[in-house]
């Protein structure tokens, strides 16, 4: 097919076609760059999702509505399907043109176009040959226009580092048992690729730690799940694994690790979001550390390499991956418990040597003292009770029951045998500033702030 003549065919006759709106043409687009990627073929499977996003429509009935007026209007072919394992079928109308192929217009360069097309969001860069498994890419002697992260070192290298079948890491300790795990059935490239006159080659960003905000770090705890799911005949379909660690928090997106990815021939198809729907919530797709290894040959990456052809092979993949979906999500999930009865732990902790300081002060008449120790009391039960649940580990057990072993000791002390720092004065007068204190304190919002005014006063007393 001519990509040109057929383009020109196709405006021409949208010129004189009233009944089209730009949505219309906005779809047609979208579907004239899924044939070009599909190099013409007769017919094609098509993904919603993908073209409504490729055509800026946000609504499912739009969609519905100008697909299916394309095909009244003999712009198109439309097979729906209502197998949600099986997408849609597109057959392209050719537009006054012949449908063979123009041997006298043949332009190379248009098909090395069409064979390295990639999504624009991503960086693109030469793509030589390479020699005894290395590759070398230059982005020398070219002239930047303002921030052009096409052509920054730094966005390459990581983009590079992220999608390409690059080695891990000779630091990142689970390089070998990953590699063990996937022998088998996929052969790992371990391209040396680098950029301008770099010593060491580009690796994975794969680390034994890595951040998950600007306080708080996470590490794999050396377990490594690996994965393997069978194809619709019950042969081996692909292969993978996940790195669990301690699940935090969403990992940041420029670690380049977050996110369960998938490889086809050693290469990252689409991006870290593509397999969100296996999670019962997409967001936990964001915590995970992952790989897919395709290897059945009918799961096939569409021609953009940003998703898989929506055919039953890839959902059967999908719909295996999902079980590690939900045992991720629950992994998540009570992590996020256990963080909070740890938290709700050390609140409480603090309440509690808060007012045993009180205790110490001795400034309190014999009733407020009385409560406060009866506070303290139910405090500590509550602190047993979340030692004791049932998602706490038990590495964290023994340490939480230190604690509590420590404030029950604290507790236990006679502070009656503290000196009174009131005792030189009279009985009657003593009392009245004891009352006076507990006043302060029930009054106060914030009580270390009035311990320390009483701490103020009583100072100043003891010099007059």
């Amino acid at each position: 097919m001519n990509y040109i003549k057929l383009l020109n065919a196709a405006f021409s006759t949208f010129f004189f076609d009233d009944r089209l709106n730009p949505t219309h043409i906005s779809l047609y687009m979208a579907l004239f760059q899924e044939w070009n990627s599909s190099r013409f073929a007769d017919e094609f499977f098509v993904n919603r999702r993908d073209l409504m996003r490729a055509a800026k429509i946000g609504s499912k009935s739009t969609y519905h509505r100008c697909v299916t007026d394309l095909d009244s209007w003999n712009y198109l072919t439309y097979f729906p399907s209502n197998n949600p394992y099986k997408g849609s079928k597109i057959k392209m109308s050719i537009i006054g043109t012949s449908d063979e192929p123009d041997m006298g217009h043949y332009s190379p360069e248009l098909e090395q176009l069409a064979e390295q097309y990639h999504p624009i969001r991503e960086p693109v860069v030469y793509q030589h040959r390479p020699v005894s498994g290395q590759a070398l890419v230059s982005n020398r002697n070219i002239i930047k226009h303002k921030k052009d992260t096409l052509i920054d070192r730094e966005t390459i290298e990581h983009y590079i580092a992220k999608v390409a079948p690059v080695p891990f890491s000779p630091k990142f300790s689970y390089t070998e048992k990953i590699t063990k795990s996937l022998k088998d059935h996929v052969s790992m490239a371990n391209m040396n690729v680098f950029i301008d006159d770099n010593v060491s080659p580009i690796y994975r960003l794969h680390q034994d730690q890595f951040n998950v905000s600007d306080t708080i770090q996470d590490s794999f705890k050396g377990e490594l799940e690996c994965l393997t799911i069978p194809n619709v005949s019950g042969e081996v379909g692909a292969v993978g694994w996940i790195l669990h660690h301690n699940y935090l928090g969403a990992i940041p997106t420029k670690t380049g690790i977050k996110g369960f990815r998938v490889r086809s021939g050693d290469i990252q198809v689409g991006e870290d979001n593509l397999l969100d729907e296996i999670f019962p919530e997409t967001r936990f797709n964001s915590w995970t550390v992952g790989e897919v290894h395709v290897v059945d040959k009918n799961i096939r990456p569409n021609g953009r390499r940003d998703n898989f052809e929506q055919n039953i092979h890839f959902l059967n993949m999908v719909n295996h991956l999902s079980v590690r979906g939900r045992d991720i999500a629950k992994r998540c999930r009570t992590s996020s418990i256990i963080r909070n009865r740890i938290k709700e732990f050390e609140i409480e902790e603090r309440k509690i040597f808060e007012k045993i300081s009180f205790l110490k002060q001795q400034s309190l008449p014999k009733k407020s003292n009385a409560e406060i120790e009866c506070y303290i009391k139910d405090s500590l039960q509550k602190l047993q009770n979340l030692t004791n649940s049932y998602f706490i580990q038990d590495e964290d057990k023994n340490r939480l029951f230190k604690r509590v072993s420590y404030v029950q000791n604290e507790m236990d002390l006679d502070f009656s045998s503290n000196n009174d720092p009131l005792e030189y004065l009279p009985k009657q007068k003593r009392d009245i500033y004891k009352e006076v204190f507990g006043l302060v304190y029930d009054c106060s919002v914030n009580t270390l702030s009035a311990k320390a005014l009483i701490d103020k006063i009583l100072s100043r007393l003891s010099t007059i």
